[in-house]
């Protein structure tokens, strides 16, 4: 009867019965790594969402702590009114967590908001300065308009903030700083020279007698008053 149903030999839909027989149970097996995977899937995720809890509250005490330590900084640098948060929020989980890490600011304690929309330049390179003392070091640092807007005794506070972190690693400074210029272990100053009525411009190492007039200049003007005065800058903010 089965040869005439299906037209073909009995030895023939027997092979057959087998392959097919052999397919299901291939797909059994199949759906059974299924399972076993969607189950390892669901295991991963919730491992995944503990571990990003976890790390969520580290982030959030850190974010405390860093913000803290920045605002007593940028109080030194003449910033006392700043306001300074790290703000930790809900993200899509990833394989850096669970949170999307936003740095907030304002100059005078009104709403806070993102870095790139409110500091000025001066601000934002004392703020990084902040940073760079309360995090882990790099190899090198260059500011610049770093003393924007600072003036007496708060640039002496901050020249000493920048030979302190230059003791952690290589710092580089712009600067029209007498204090900030007195901090440096090296000494560069550039000067524009015309050749054939072409300008360009010189960088020049000062040597040390150089660095007091050159210190003294930054103060207004060299005389045997502002040449001691570079001398007594230099021990003030190197103490």
């Amino acid at each position: 009867r089965l040869e005439r149903k299906y037209g073909r030999p009995y030895r023939e839909i027997l092979r057959e019965v087998e392959l097919l027989r052999e397919e299901l149970l291939s797909c059994e097996s199949l759906l059974e790594e299924i399972e076993s995977l969607e189950r390892r899937r669901r295991e991963i995720g919730e491992k995944l969402l503990r571990t990003c809890r976890i790390l969520t509250e580290a982030r959030k005490k850190a974010a405390v702590s860093l913000s803290e330590e920045v605002k007593g900084i940028l109080r030194d640098l003449n910033l006392g009114e700043a306001e300074f948060r790290v703000s930790v929020e809900e993200a899509e989980p990833s394989r850096t967590g669970a949170d999307r890490i936003r740095f907030l600011f304002s100059s005078y304690r009104g709403e806070l908001k993102p870095l790139g929309e409110i500091a000025s330049g001066g601000e934002l390179t004392r703020l990084f300065l902040a940073l760079a003392l309360v995090l882990p070091p790099a190899e090198t640092y260059i500011f610049d308009e770093v003393d924007v807007g600072v003036s007496g005794e708060t640039s002496v506070k901050l020249a000493r903030l920048l030979k302190k972190l230059s003791r952690r690693m290589q710092v580089i400074v712009i600067t029209h700083s007498a204090p900030v210029c007195a901090a440096g272990d090296l000494n560069l100053v550039t000067e524009k020279e015309f050749l054939g009525g072409i300008p360009y411009v010189q960088v020049r190492r000062l040597g040390e007698e150089e660095k007091f007039r050159e210190i003294a200049r930054l103060m207004g003007t060299t005389t045997e008053n502002t040449l001691r005065g570079a001398r007594e800058l230099v021990e003030l903010v190197n103490s």
